[in-house]
């Protein structure tokens, strides 16, 4: 086979394919070969456009002034490659000349269909936990499903950041969750501290990072995130706002780049906000559950999920058919939603039950975050929190209980942060 072909054996060639070597190219590296008349005919079909490579020294404004010829787009010639590419599409009254001329006057060299090419993308994944079957909200669809598996066959090591959860602590020799967790630690003493004497800060870990695809337990958002669980609560039934402060500082100082706090209440922190802002400017995330009471968090806030904090997100619940969860707070102040009634969760024996709350849609978005920020830790965090709001899927159905009426999308928010 020759090294290229002129046009003019192009056009010898239109009674039967022949193939053509790219030039440097081995034999195995080969197309079928269209003549000319055939690639105007498939263009015109197809509604696509030419590809034309032009002799050395040929010029693309001589091309564009032919009747007939459109001239869209060109790859000037360079040092590597002295003759130009030009994107043409072709009037069907100047096929013929358009032949005659490339043949004859010698224009080009090498013509082609401007073919597109699709993104080869892998499958959903599907990981093998036992409880996986049951967590509606990881599922490849449904109207509650929040777009995981197709962000997980991107890839799911979410190592490279630190999710500090403020809770009740959690506990450490569950297969789920013992190898993602860091050493806990106590703000109401200021000492480490491990366990977690109630279970809700187990629950909202596994939510967050639960082993995935290993064959035991639930699966969480975020299959390999380092946890730093850090009990504010210190086997009480309330936690205090100066064990917040506290828990806040701790986490930036460990290097946390999300803080979950899946907690709130009517009663606002001047010391706390103080905190959440300076963990704002050292480029941290918050993320925060918009509480149980069915009520507008607009008209009577939830701290401190109505903080003024730039990086502070307040999330609400969603069902399972991706409706508003009665139970959930709402308002123009919070800023997404994710699923929370009736959400398979870890418990503190490693097995897994249904819950309802915020408490456990906040984790939700804090794997989310760890999950798309791992990809690139150097982005800043306003940009991530961008790129999780803009990404996400807007429903009617949320319309008037979320800003926006966002739902969380992972593979929304992951492929938006690719283009920002």
């Amino acid at each position: 086979s020759p090294a290229s072909a002129t046009l003019t054996e192009v056009a010898r060639a239109a009674a039967g394919a022949a193939i053509v070597e790219l030039p440097g190219s081995s034999s195995s590296e080969t197309w079928t070969r269209q003549s000319v008349s055939e690639l105007l005919s498939e263009s015109r079909r197809a509604g696509l456009r030419l590809i034309l490579r032009l002799a050395p020294g040929e010029s693309p404004a001589a091309l564009a002034a032919r009747p007939g010829i459109t001239v869209h787009d060109t790859i000037p010639a360079d040092e590597t490659d002295p003759r130009a590419l030009v994107s043409i599409s072709v009037a069907p009254s100047a096929d013929a000349a358009l032949s005659e001329a490339l043949v004859a006057e010698g224009l080009g060299d090498a013509l082609d269909l401007d073919a597109p090419l699709e993104p080869l993308q892998s499958a959903p994944l599907q990981p093998n936990d036992p409880y996986y079957r049951y967590q509606w909200a990881l599922s490849r669809s449904g109207a509650g499903a929040i777009g995981a598996p197709q962000a997980w066959a991107q890839g799911t090591d979410g190592s490279r950041v630190i999710v500090a959860v403020l809770d009740t602590g959690a506990t450490r020799n569950l297969r789920d969750l013992e190898a993602n967790l860091l050493p806990g630690w106590d703000a109401t003493t200021g000492r480490a501290r491990s366990g977690d004497y109630q279970g809700h800060g187990t629950s909202v870990c596994g939510v967050i990072g639960a082993r995935g695809n290993d064959r035991g337990g639930i699966t969480g958002v975020c299959w390999s995130a380092r946890i730093l669980p850090i009990d504010v609560f210190g086997r009480g039934r309330s936690a205090s706002q100066f064990a917040l402060v506290r828990g806040v500082r701790y986490a930036v100082q460990q290097g946390a780049k999300v803080i979950n706090m899946s907690l709130g209440g009517p009663g606002g922190s001047r010391s706390v906000l103080s905190e959440l802002r300076r963990a704002a400017a050292a480029g941290v995330i918050v993320v925060a559950a918009a509480g149980n009471e069915s009520r507008s968090n607009d008209a009577r806030p939830s701290y401190p999920a109505n903080y003024d904090v730039a990086t502070l997100i307040s999330v609400g619940a969603t069902r399972r058919d991706g409706r508003f969860a009665r139970l959930s707070n709402y308002g123009s102040s919070v800023d997404i939603a994710a699923p929370g009634e009736r959400v398979v969760v870890l418990d503190r024996g490693g097995g897994g039950r249904y819950i309802n709350g915020t408490s456990f849609s906040a984790p939700f978005v804090s794997g989310a975050l760890a999950l798309i920020w791992s990809d690139d830790p150097r982005r800043s965090a306003t940009t991530v929190l961008r790129a999780l709001l803009e990404g996400s899927s807007p429903r009617s159905a949320l319309a008037n209980r979320v800003s926006g009426g966002r739902m969380l999308d992972v593979e929304g928010a992951r492929e938006r942060l690719l283009k920002l």
